[in-house]
């Protein structure tokens, strides 16, 4: 699977998309159910991604978590599908490009 967003490349094993049950997938809300009293809705076009450092990989196993990146990664496009309560992300507020960034 291979996505782009603000010229940021994601690329995951296809079987994860297929695990997680995706293919076909149209969502039928426009953001995702959070339980956070504080959470706000944001555009995705407005959020930046976050810079990894070169040579290190969006999804990897040594990011110090119980589960691997597929189990993580599986479970929130689960959690998408099923419109499960998720965790929101965590965003501040670039100033100097005037974007926001996750």
């Amino acid at each position: 699977m291979q996505l782009i967003h603000h010229g940021l490349h994601i690329a995951f094993d296809d079987s994860w998309w297929i695990e997680a049950q995706m293919v076909g997938f149209l969502p039928n809300t426009k953001c995702y159910r959070t339980d956070h009293p504080n959470a706000k809705e944001i555009l995705i076009l407005d959020v930046a991604p976050v810079q990894c450092a070169p040579g290190v990989k969006l999804f990897n196993d040594s990011s110090g978590e119980e589960i691997s990146a597929r189990e993580r990664v599986v479970r929130i496009l689960s959690g998408f599908r099923r419109a499960d309560v998720i965790p929101p992300v965590e965003i501040t507020e670039d100033q100097s490009e005037n974007i926001v960034t996750n």
